[in-house]
């Protein structure tokens, strides 16, 4: 009877190690790995960097009347740097309306309902936002900025 009841436990042992190990790949699927995670997180970086940023070009702004000419004349008060050393690119569109870009490793998740009104949902790859300096209207996001869709034209004066 020792033989059998040891095979028992062998057997038990076998079908509880198989649906760990299931549990774990699952997991791992369901989650991403994490180096997935880091780099969704580095993406979370990049998003605030850029809103830093718009915040910062919308306060040169308000302090000298125009906009900066390159990301270079904020070094000194908004020393941001892409998480993965890419440089953050800017554009003056207009007087009142500028370009900033980034890349992204992932595209935002979500609710696709979000993304009718989340001026920051983004695909993978390069992505740009471009905004208009506006009257302060406090529920416009963020502060003063204008986001604009990438394929509606800047406005003209």
């Amino acid at each position: 009877m020792t033989g059998r009841g040891g095979g028992g436990r062998a057997l038990l042992l076998l079908v509880v190690t198989v649906a760990v190990v299931v549990a774990v790949v699952f997991g791992l699927l369901a989650l991403g790995s994490p180096q997935d995670e880091r780099r969704r997180k580095l993406d979370d970086t990049r998003q605030a960097n850029l809103l830093t940023l718009s915040a910062a070009v919308s306060a040169h702004f308000d302090r000298t009347g125009a906009l900066p000419a390159s990301l270079e004349e904020l070094k000194a008060l908004f020393p941001i740097v892409d998480p993965a050393a890419a440089p953050y690119e800017y554009e003056v569109l207009d007087d009142s309306t500028f370009r900033l870009c980034a890349t992204f490793d992932y595209p935002t998740e979500g609710d696709p309902a979000r993304f009718e009104y989340d001026p920051w949902v983004h695909r993978a790859g390069r992505q740009c936002y471009r905004f208009r300096i506006g009257r302060m209207i406090l529920s416009e996001f963020p502060r003063n900025l204008v986001p604009l869709a990438e394929d509606e034209p800047a406005p003209t004066r």
